[in-house]
């Protein structure tokens, strides 16, 4: 999993999920559903979308727990739909939006003749010159 996320280096540097919204459900047999669900909200946060709640379930020691996992997801779903129906902003998650924006572009543009794709997606959006 880890190597697959580092090999989104094109929807990093693009913020591939700009204006996207998203969620993270997990579950585990043992341990760190919750962490999971986090580290996950992280790395849509870093390809630029918009996290709006997670639910980590463990199950291993409680199968049972999985039907109060079902309705906490069920809920964040209705929440996920309601995040995009009002295209609802969280101040703190844009701020990080804006300062990662302002960064791959002075990182792209100083890489321009290496990631040569990455540039091409900015110059496109009008974002660089």
């Amino acid at each position: 999993m880890k190597t697959m996320l580092d090999r989104m280096a094109d929807v990093v540097h693009c913020q591939a999920l700009a204006g996207k919204y998203g969620c993270s459900v997990c579950t585990a047999g043992g341990a760190y559903a919750d962490e999971v669900a986090e580290y996950l909200n992280m790395a849509l946060l870093n390809f630029g979308a918009t996290t709006v709640g997670k639910v980590g379930v463990l199950v291993g020691a409680d199968p049972n727990a999985i039907i109060v996992g079902e309705k906490q997801a069920k809920e964040l779903g209705k929440k996920l739909a309601d995040a995009i129906k009002k295209k609802w902003k969280d101040p703190a998650q844009e701020e990080h939006h804006k300062e990662r924006k302002e960064y791959f572009k002075r990182l792209i543009s100083f890489n321009k003749d290496i990631w040569a794709h990455e540039y091409e997606y900015w110059k496109g959006l009008g974002e660089l010159k």
